[in-house]
């Protein structure tokens, strides 16, 4: 193999792996963004549940009343 072969097979390799790379980060961030909104709805139902905890406890100790 000669050396204009050697770096041809190089430059094809680095081209991938940067192919690789790019990918890489998209895949994570893809996978950041996801995880933000499971974060951001999880949060929501805690709320939503919170408050319903909340007028559970109003009525029961109205009904005790």
């Amino acid at each position: 193999m000669t050396l204009s072969e050697e770096r041809k097979e190089l430059d094809e390799q680095k081209r991938m792996l940067d192919l690789e790379k790019k990918d890489f980060f998209r895949k994570v961030e893809i996978e950041d963004r996801r995880l933000e909104q499971q974060k951001s709805l999880f949060e929501m139902k805690f709320q939503i549940l919170e408050a319903e905890l909340v007028k559970l406890a109003a009525e029961k100790e109205e009904i005790e009343k």
